[in-house]
């Protein structure tokens, strides 16, 4: 019986697939060069949180504090400056976090914007700061024992400047709001 040597076939399989490769990487360059991906004709309408079953933003949105930082040969200089939350973990670490126009969740569960941990008396989703109007509210959404506001027990409040929150052993001081 005659010995059939796979050899060729396995060289000639390499081949093609070096080659598809090779007009892969041609056909790429190709395209960048061009301008890459075209963009489809017209434009989607903006997303309305509405449409997500959030409630409906207020008519007109709060402007942020500004602050002048100075002349420059251009003009004045402003700076948009948002309140941040110092905060002092039960370690004694310590961390910033920027409030802006959005919701800021405050409690153990992995999804929130600041996680304190599992600590006694302070559930997944524990708190919320909201900015309302001009103001920025804390809203407690779980159990009482587990959120206080200057040593109070709060359901909701609004916030100044140097309010401490505390969730379990975690203390939070709220800086830069405007007065």
């Amino acid at each position: 019986m005659a010995k059939v040597s796979l050899l060729p076939l396995f060289f000639l399989g390499f081949v093609v697939v070096v080659g598809l490769v090779v007009l892969g990487i041609v056909v790429g360059v190709l395209v960048a060069r061009k301008g890459g991906r075209r963009e489809p004709e017209g434009t989607l309408p903006p997303l309305r949180p509405e449409a997500l079953g959030a409630p409906p933003a207020p008519a007109t949105a709060p402007a942020p504090t500004v602050k002048t930082a100075g002349d420059t040969a251009s003009g004045r200089t402003a700076i948009f400056s948002f309140p941040s939350l110092l905060v002092k973990d039960h370690y004694g670490l310590e961390n910033t976090y920027r409030l802006e126009f959005g919701d800021f969740h405050l409690g153990s569960g992995a999804d929130n914007d600041l996680v304190v941990g599992d600590e006694e008396g302070v559930l997944p989703r524990q708190a919320r700061i909201r900015l309302e109007g001009a103001a920025y509210v804390l809203e407690n959404l779980g159990a009482p024992e587990g959120l206080r506001l200057n040593g109070a027990a709060v359901q909701r409040q609004s916030l100044k400047n140097d309010d401490v929150i505390t969730l379990g052993k975690t203390t939070i001081r709220v800086t830069g709001l405007s007065v």
